[in-house]
């Protein structure tokens, strides 16, 4: 049983905008009395009473406005004799940490959908007595300030008890009632997971028609602004015209089946246990929308010893980050779609989409994407790429230049998708005058920067026996396209510039401040993290972000988001083939947030460091910023003297998240610094040396 002493993680909400209330959505818990029968299949099953005890625990630790539980409270349905004392002990626990959720009614808790192909039965009235006696009503409404919020029984819905059209009716007028209201609406299955049009009867993962149809009618018609589903253990995002419709994961497990989703192999027990995709969200009430922040559970089960006296950033989203430069090349689509298998506990093929390069993102906070000109034309990730721009992400097309493009014409089709127009032009560092005026006239026309990539195929390439072809311009070559483009009169919305991943993205952005292309407006500035070890690698992400925060008209694109492994070169991203964050991913993220998540500008600061490590800093108006970067032995002393900060200081653990701040003196700071070998990021006053 879960020690309920261990001690709550703390959560530092300082990089998020004000909010005017907060709820937690939490779901499919599955806690189970007893994991033994089960964990004959499955070992992880074990760990699952102690992954929700420590996911109700964090979520307590929140103190949010409310919180509501999605359903699947227990993995003993009612079929099973446990479920009463299952569901006691977990209804103890929720009283130990004084959380009082509002309950859904889920499968595992009354019963299943009315379909002859599910595993369980269907609801009877007693298992929905039952469900009334212990948590009351399985469909209500309540208010919180300016939000109306609904609560629905998925279970009911098509099925013969006399409830289902109680419900439906009840709904009809209640939604009326609170016409004109901010409305949010629960319920344990989600209507559809994929599509509207995908199967219902034989499929397990969402709700048969016509119930389906029933609501998604009365999400268009009643303009609820957001809709939260739980039951797939697997997280999605969906619109129903103007509702945000999110399929939140479990706190405890993943779903099998939907690893056909991803072209590598499972994650353990046939991809039943993935915990980096474990967690609930934090929703927090903005005057015009929601905003609704990913709390990763990584499969967690107790507290860490090394989080004491640390604080755990909850990182801004990308609507919260309008002046952020960063953002991410999709060499693999931004949504995986599969056909799925016939695989239990569906009947027909499980068509799955993955979603969590989507979610990624926007929970690092990234502001841009380049996508090639033919997801545009995809079917599937056309309409993705437009959910992302409603999301607050612009979007850059890429066409590549050939005699037979008429650019202009072309760019007229997807002029309102996209954001600007990448032209990529083989062979041609400095393009003949008449492509640059087609450029140009590209602008004109439709009002959308244009950006000039040149290709350069065959270039020679240390350790590589092919030629290699190079996207984009060299530092070095930069003074020389200005000199072309003044002789062309012409001038340019932006212009690519490659970083070669073995040079220090300090170093090579700082090079940059020295040129002033005048007939260029700025640069879109391409890194890619090293293929060596996973240390340099964090290191080169650090290094990038950071130096970033000196290009503000410029924007940063990491190639790739995802991990690129089926080529000559191996492409590291942000993601593995998973889709689950690498450690890189969250020095992006939590570095995104500190830097751009206000008006403040920085210029470079000089730090002499000693040894095998480096410190890099940046001035701004209110806080001076020391970028920690360790050595191969860890942070040693003749660092640890460099850093030359005072006054309120505070120091950030990148790749983990944390922050602790309140650091009394620079010893202190010394101190903690001592021996660490992923990035830091130290802070202390800006009018202070």
């Amino acid at each position: 049983m879960p020690n309920l002493n261990d001690a709550a993680p703390q959560y530092d909400r300082s990089l998020l905008p004000p909010a005017k209330s907060e709820f937690v959505v939490f779901s499919d818990s599955h806690f189970i009395l007893d994991p033994e029968p089960y964990a004959e299949e499955f070992n992880s099953v074990r760990h699952w009473p102690a992954r929700a005890a420590w996911a109700w625990r964090c979520a307590a630790a929140l103190e949010a406005d409310l919180l509501v539980h999605l359903g699947d409270l227990t993995e003993e349905n009612p079929a099973r004799a446990q479920q009463p004392d299952s569901r006691r002990a977990a209804r103890a626990q929720f009283e130990r940490l004084g959380l009082r959720p509002r309950h859904v009614a889920g499968n595992m808790d009354i019963g299943d959908k009315p379909d002859p192909t599910m595993w369980t039965e269907w609801v009877t009235p007693e298992s929905l007595e039952a469900f009334h006696r212990d948590f009351g009503p399985s469909w209500y409404a309540f208010d919180r300030g300016d939000l109306h919020f609904v609560v629905l029984n998925s279970q009911l819905m098509n099925g013969p008890l006399p409830q289902a059209a109680e419900q439906q009716a009840w709904a009809e007028a209640d939604l009326e009632a609170h016409a004109g209201r901010r409305i949010v609406l629960f319920m344990h299955m989600p209507p559809f997971f994929v599509a509207e049009d995908e199967p219902d009867t034989g499929f397990y993962n969402s709700i048969n028609e016509p119930a389906r149809s029933w609501i998604t009618g009365l999400l268009r018609r009643r303009q609820v602004e957001a809709l939260f589903a739980g039951h797939t253990h697997f997280r999605a995002f969906n619109r129903v015209d103007a509702t945000r419709f999110y399929v939140a994961p479990s706190t405890t497990t993943s779903r099998a089946a939907f690893s056909e989703a991803f072209s590598v192999a499972p994650a353990p027990e046939q991809g039943r246990n993935d915990p980096a995709k474990t967690g609930f969200y934090l929703v927090r009430e903005y005057a015009d929308a929601l905003g609704v922040y990913f709390v990763r559970m990584n499969g967690q089960t107790a507290a860490d010893e090394a989080e004491a006296g640390w604080k755990r950033l909850l990182c801004a989203k990308s609507r919260d980050l309008p002046r952020s430069p960063l953002g991410a090349y999709l060499r693999t689509p931004l949504a995986q779609l599969a056909a799925g298998a016939l695989a239990w506990p569906s009947v027909l093929r499980q068509r799955v989409r993955d979603d969590h390069p989507f979610h990624a993102v926007l929970e690092a906070g990234l502001r841009h994407v380049r996508a090639p000109l033919s997801d545009l034309e995809d079917a599937v990730q056309a309409p993705r790429l437009q959910m992302l721009r409603d999301e607050g992400v612009g979007l850059t097309a890429v066409w590549l230049w050939s005699p037979r493009l008429e650019l202009a014409k072309s760019v007229e089709r997807f002029a309102g998708s996209v954001d600007a127009v990448e032209l990529q032009v083989p062979g041609e560092l400095f393009p003949e005058s008449s492509l640059l005026r087609g450029l140009e006239a590209c602008r004109e026309r439709h009002g959308l920067p244009v950006v000039l990539t040149p290709v350069i195929a065959r270039e020679a390439t240390q350790g590589k026996y092919h030629p290699r072809t190079r996207f984009g311009y060299r530092v070095e070559e930069l003074a020389k396209l200005e000199r072309h483009l003044e002789a062309c009169a012409a001038r340019l919305d932006r212009v690519h510039v490659h970083v070669d991943p073995e040079v220090s993205p300090w170093d090579a952005l700082g090079a940059l401040l020295e040129y002033r292309i005048e007939r260029a407006g700025a640069f879109d500035l391409v890194v890619r993290l090293p293929q060596a070890d996973e240390r340099l690698r964090l290191r080169y992400a650090a290094e990038a972000v950071f130096a970033a925060a000196l290009q503000p008209r410029s924007r940063l694109f990491f190639d790739t988001l995802v991990d690129l492994d089926r080529t000559n070169d191996l492409n590291p991203g942000l993601l593995d083939r998973l889709s689950n964050p690498h450690p890189a991913y969250f020095v992006v993220q939590t570095l995104n947030s500190i830097l751009f998540g206000g008006a403040e500008c920085f210029a470079p600061e000089p730090v002499e460091a000693r040894g095998a490590d480096r410190i890099l800093g940046l001035r701004g108006s209110a806080r001076r910023h020391r970028l920690v970067l360790p050595g191969p032995g860890g942070f040693g002393a003749a660092g640890r003297d460099a850093l030359g900060l005072s006054g309120e200081l505070a120091l950030v653990d990148l790749a983990r998240g944390w922050r602790r701040a309140g650091i009394r003196d620079a010893k202190a700071l010394r101190d903690l610094l001592d021996g660490v070998r992923t990035p830091h990021l130290a802070t202390g006053e800006a009018g202070r040396a």
